[in-house]
């Protein structure tokens, strides 16, 4: 069972949105919940209330601050996914600070929604990916999930974790970098000594990378360009230059 939110202030949208889901889930043989909202408020308080959401569809230019909503859900709950609806240029910097999976521009493109939705259900239920490593003559796995960084320390890797641990083993970045593209999950070289997990940046800064935490990892003055581009394809993989 996959669960869906959609909060947007225009009733239509809001129905439309309801129907391309339950025909995908129809034609695919998907067990799918859909709840909707009109305003920011309610998906809020509902999120307070213990609800849960693998995926949510939210509307940025609503009439209620749709940013705002974006940054206080964000606050309260951190594990699901968000399709915004909007402009996506024209709310690239704020839309950085509160994690995006896509964007959707009005009218919904049937196509591109049904990319999106299809490639939101394969991230929500894709297995999770480990990392193998040995050290002291030991074999040990890390759910790379769970790693908000990696660190190159002289010889060493130091893997940053979620819950602030940190492992280490003997190892070169560029070869952990080389594996890493193989995985479901995505990593960013910003700087020789960082390799930076995706899903985990809440803000950007020319110098700076910003992680959950206030973790501000510096970003090479020759890579910032590359680092946006990199990062806007990660958040929406059709879109060919970021502004």
């Amino acid at each position: 069972m996959v669960n869906k939110g959609i909060c947007d202030d225009d009733k239509y949208t809001v129905a439309e949105l309801e129907r391309l889901i339950y025909d995908i889930a129809t034609e695919k043989r998907l067990k799918v919940e859909v709840e909707a909202y009109y305003d920011g408020s309610s998906i809020e308080n509902d999120i307070v209330k213990g609800v849960k959401f693998d995926l949510v569809f939210l509307d940025i230019e609503m009439k209620q601050n749709g940013i705002t909503t974006a940054k206080r859900i964000r606050e309260l709950k951190n594990d699901f996914l968000i399709i915004y609806i909007s402009n996506y240029e024209k709310y690239f910097r704020e839309l950085f600070e509160v994690g995006a999976f896509r964007f959707l521009d009005k009218p919904i493109d049937k196509i591109k929604f049904t990319q999106y939705f299809l490639e939101a259900i394969d991230t929500v239920n894709k297995e999770d990916s480990y990392l193998l490593y040995k050290y002291n003559r030991q074999i040990n796995k890390v759910k790379l999930k769970n790693v908000i960084y990696f660190e190159s320390n002289r010889r060493k890797v130091l893997i940053h974790k979620i819950d602030g641990t940190v492992l280490e083993y003997y190892g070169k970045l560029n070869d952990l970098e080389s594996y890493l593209k193989k995985s479901e999950i995505k990593f960013m070289r910003t700087h020789q000594s960082f390799l930076v997990n995706c899903e985990y940046i809440i803000g950007w800064k020319y110098t700076n990378l910003i992680l959950e935490g206030q973790i501000y990892i510096p970003i090479s003055e020759d890579q910032q360009k590359r680092i946006q581009i990199q990062y806007g394809e990660y958040i929406r993989k059709d879109i060919l230059k970021i502004i």
